[in-house]
């Protein structure tokens, strides 16, 4: 993809040139400070981790509490990278719960998330556990362009192979100020599909009611029914996970604003995910007004609290109906 930018001032529009910065260097930094040049809600749990296939550039935690190997190269992202990627991958799989904690620790203790210096509490907040039979991976390969007939491979990859791949293309712009923008291309294969395997036999995800059955057992069936019933109203459609329901943009299903995790905290509060600033631009509202609902990234609520906050949003949602309703 070739990317042209213009800088509109009163003397009319002026085009912005290319930056010679060093885009592989800085892009690791600028995502480790910033995950959300990739996704919403990613954490960093290691950067530079060392696996039997090489170092890993950057490994993070998604919302839904999948491993996610995240391989940057200078300029064209190609099979070759993917390939890379790939063995990444199967190396964390294949870490024993003990060696990946301890990597992971290390890095945490120089750089928390929400306070947390532990693997093992940031995963109990996101509801899953480190010694969980399956250990679910996901890629994410960024590069300054991508091979041609990368999309196909990655298709195949992920229809055979049941594997979540992204291609992330960036460029950088220079304004005549000397800062730098930054713009990025997005492919994502989001397939997943069960394949055989015995011990991948529950990979298919739940319906809603499947969902419903099990959160019943959790004894979190009524304030995720309400949760989810209360993003209909609004217009937010949902995606169901193994652990977790998150609503998402109401015309792309990809990009998740708000989410509720399965099983609640040991003194049975439920757990809560907000990305402030994408669900306020849903609605177009400062993110200040939803994080006066929805603390953003996690949180915790009683059943009753969690009510009380879907009442407010959808009375925020309603004011903003003569704005002609949710946004793209």
């Amino acid at each position: 993809m070739s990317v042209g930018i213009w800088q509109i001032s009163e003397g009319g529009p002026s085009r912005m040139q290319p930056s010679r910065v060093d885009l592989e260097q800085h892009l690791e930094e600028w995502i480790a400070a910033d995950t959300s040049l990739l996704q919403a809600g990613l954490v960093i749990v290691g950067r530079q981790l060392y696996t039997a296939g090489g170092p890993l550039d950057l490994l993070a935690l998604d919302m839904q509490g999948r491993w996610v190997v995240i391989e940057i190269k200078r300029g064209e992202v190609r099979r070759e990278t993917v390939a890379q990627a790939i063995d990444y991958a199967s190396c964390i799989v294949a870490m024993s719960s003990d060696e990946l904690r301890e990597k992971a620790n290390l890095y945490l203790r120089d750089h928390p998330v929400g306070g947390l210096r532990d693997l093992d509490a940031l995963m109990e907040q996101r509801g899953i556990r480190l010694d969980d039979e399956a250990r679910d991976v996901s890629l994410i390969v960024v590069g300054t362009s991508q091979d041609e007939g990368l999309d196909r491979m990655v298709n195949f990859l992920a229809e055979r192979g049941n594997l979540s791949i992204s291609v992330v293309s960036f460029e950088v712009f220079a304004l005549p100020s000397g800062e730098r923008v930054l713009v990025r291309e997005l492919t994502e294969s989001d397939i997943e599909v069960t394949i055989d395997a015995p011990r991948r036999a529950t990979r298919r995800m739940p319906t809603l009611e499947e969902f419903y059955q099990v959160a019943e057992a959790a004894g979190t069936r009524e304030p995720i029914q309400k949760f989810v019933e209360a993003g209909t109203r609004v217009g937010l459609p949902y995606r169901v996970y193994r652990e977790s329901i998150f609503l998402t943009r109401p015309n792309n299903r990809n990009l998740t604003v708000l989410g509720i995790l399965l099983n609640p905290t040991c003194d049975g509060r439920v757990r809560i995910w907000a990305a402030s600033e994408p669900l306020a631009e849903v609605f177009g509202l400062r993110k200040e007004r939803i994080e006066e609902i929805f603390s953003n990234n996690y949180s915790e609520s009683t059943a009753e609290g969690l009510c009380d906050q879907l009442a407010r949003f959808e009375k925020l949602f309603r004011e903003t109906q003569d704005q002609n309703g949710p946004r793209d």
